[in-house]
């Protein structure tokens, strides 16, 4: 019995995908080879992602998206499953199709810090109390206000 499984989108048979998938030449199979040691195997499962990560490998490492679908296909072997058809090409298509943002400034985190004398004023007359009064009412004396035997031994004892 023949396998007639019609493939997604209109694409055609499985047969017919085959026959769409890159020949098998001495040339074409080294520069799949070749392209192949950037893209990670693929994995038992999750094949669909690996597709789409396998094409960003290929893509930061340049190469084209011919060569990226050779070596895609290089790794069918290794596969859980055989790719469906136009699988591997149109994650490629995706891929290669995307216009990457790259440059991105990241914000600094730090605030800038400006002193603004008048502003700085304007607060200072706005507060609604003194603060030298928290300072006469502190029941505990400032380091600097205690003699050097007091200091030592505030922190030894």
């Amino acid at each position: 019995m023949k396998n007639e499984k019609p493939a997604p989108s209109g694409a055609g048979t499985f047969e017919e995908s085959i026959d769409r998938r890159p020949e098998k030449s001495a040339e074409k199979e080294a520069a799949a080879q070749a392209g192949k040691k950037y893209i990670s195997p693929p994995p038992l499962h999750g094949i669909h992602q690996w597709m789409m990560k396998a094409a960003w490998q290929a893509r930061r490492a340049k190469l084209s998206a011919e060569e990226t679908v050779e070596a895609m296909y290089a790794h069918e072997e290794g596969a859980r499953r055989r790719f469906e058809p136009v699988e591997v090409e149109s994650a490629v298509e995706k891929v290669f199709n995307t216009e990457v943002v790259s440059g991105r400034k990241k914000k600094s985190r730090a605030p800038e810090v400006i002193y603004n004398p008048e502003k700085a004023e304007a607060v200072a007359k706005a507060w609604p109390f003194d603060l030298d009064h928290f300072k006469v009412g502190s029941v505990e004396p400032e380091p600097w206000e205690l003699e050097p035997s007091e200091l030592l031994g505030g922190l030894f004892c």
